[in-house]
């Protein structure tokens, strides 16, 4: 299991066509260099949500988790291009939405008393 911790990270919430339930994805940004950009990954989804000192530990299909702050939730200018590029580009019918932070916060918290934590 790889754990992440990104410096930034959004809730993406995305939507295909005839389909009735959306997908929630976590969208993380790592800080880079003067040499070295911004970095990014998407995880596969949102199978269970721990709280943890301050944040979440968010656990997707594969595995993998995600350790997010409550207050690190945003993007950084070129990360969020990508969302936007992603929004802008994609040829198969979906919706891509960057959830507010409150919206994010709310789900990521009924996800979590769904597991009792």
């Amino acid at each position: 299991m790889n754990e992440h911790k990104p410096d930034r990270w959004v809730l993406l919430k995305i939507t295909k066509e005839g389909e009735s339930e959306p997908i929630y994805k976590i969208f993380g940004t790592w800080f880079g260099s003067y040499l070295q950009g911004d970095s990014w990954r998407a995880n596969s989804g949102i199978a269970e949500v721990i709280k943890a000192n301050g944040g979440y530990c968010i656990i997707g299909p594969s595995g993998s988790s995600y350790r997010c702050l409550k207050g690190n939730y945003g993007t950084s200018g070129y990360t969020g291009s990508v969302i936007r590029d992603w929004e802008e580009q994609n040829t198969v019918k979906i919706t891509i939405e960057v959830l507010e932070e409150r919206e994010a916060l709310k789900y990521l918290e009924d996800m979590s008393m769904k597991a009792g934590t």
